[in-house]
């Protein structure tokens, strides 16, 4: 996956899905901390292990993740709110 950083995790998802056999993945300390837990939880729970929804969900909580810490950087944008009115 080159250039991962400007990906969102959906479009590394797909790429994964386009190539599961034989896709490395790479995950930020985060994102295989939730990996881990989505696996553990899975097998605690007596169910057989969804390595594809735990890849997806590791992705998604690191998106999140991700963002959270740039808005506590102050990395965002203020937008105007524009209030529209219903035709109905």
């Amino acid at each position: 996956m080159s250039d991962s950083k400007n990906k969102s995790c959906w479009d590394k998802f797909e790429e994964i899905e386009k190539n599961w056999e034989n896709q490395p993945i790479t995950f930020t300390p985060f994102e295989l901390k939730v990996f881990v837990q989505e696996i553990t939880d899975m097998i605690d729970a007596g169910e057989k292990a969804d390595i594809r929804k735990a890849i997806h969900n590791a992705l998604y909580f690191g998106e999140i993740e991700k963002r959270s810490q740039e808005i506590k950087a102050g990395h965002w944008i203020e937008h105007d709110l524009i209030e529209v009115e219903d035709d109905d």
